[in-house]
């Protein structure tokens, strides 16, 4: 094909028509031109095509994640339940002056048990926040994806450390009003 062309410009040229070369030499600019165009094109579509599968990919994990806590909250809300039941026994049992019994030294243990420490996985956002949002294309996804990570999540971390504000203060109130200390020495105190 190359040499088509070369043997049309050395005719025009041999004939010393410039005119015609001039067409032809257009012509062949133009070509080339429109070739550079349809690269460009397709190395475009090549690239949001690539877009298309980080952000599915990225949405993925994300979904991942979003599945992962949601088991670890239903997991803690089941254990907030079981500790609120042994605190409400153990209201029951003091607002019935029912005497001690060894029995409630695990029930006061499991009382004393709070949420602290529960982190909700965030790495599949994460990932998002840094590749950059404008991979995801869907422009309401993303608005509550920020809001969901940014506001509501840290939210709930604050509700769910609520044991640790005040346990200090509940471990020594039941340290000295219901825990009975039968020995100590200078390594160890054993309680009953």
């Amino acid at each position: 094909m190359i040499n088509f062309f070369r043997r049309i410009r050395k005719k025009l040229a041999d004939e010393n028509k410039p005119l015609k070369y001039m067409r032809y030499a257009i012509g062949e600019i133009f070509l080339v031109v429109i070739g550079i165009l349809i690269a460009l094109q397709i190395n475009n579509w090549n690239e949001v095509r690539k877009d298309r599968v980080l952000e599915k990919k990225l949405l993925e994990n994300l979904a991942d994640n979003l599945e992962q806590n949601e088991a670890l909250m239903e997991n803690r809300f089941h254990f907030i339940n079981y500790f609120r039941g042994a605190g409400q026994h153990i209201i029951n049992v003091l607002d019935q002056k029912m005497p001690y019994h060894d029995s409630l030294s695990v029930i006061f243990h499991s009382a004393l048990m709070n949420t602290s420490g529960f982190k909700l996985a965030d790495m599949g956002y994460e990932s998002i926040k840094n590749t950059g949002f404008e991979i995801v294309q869907n422009d309401s996804l993303k608005k509550e994806l920020m809001l969901f990570f940014e506001e509501t999540q840290p939210r709930f971390h604050v509700e769910l450390e609520w044991g640790d504000v005040d346990k200090a203060d509940r471990e020594k109130f039941i340290d000295e009003h219901f825990v009975q200390k039968i020995y100590k020495n200078d390594e160890d105190v054993f309680y009953i």
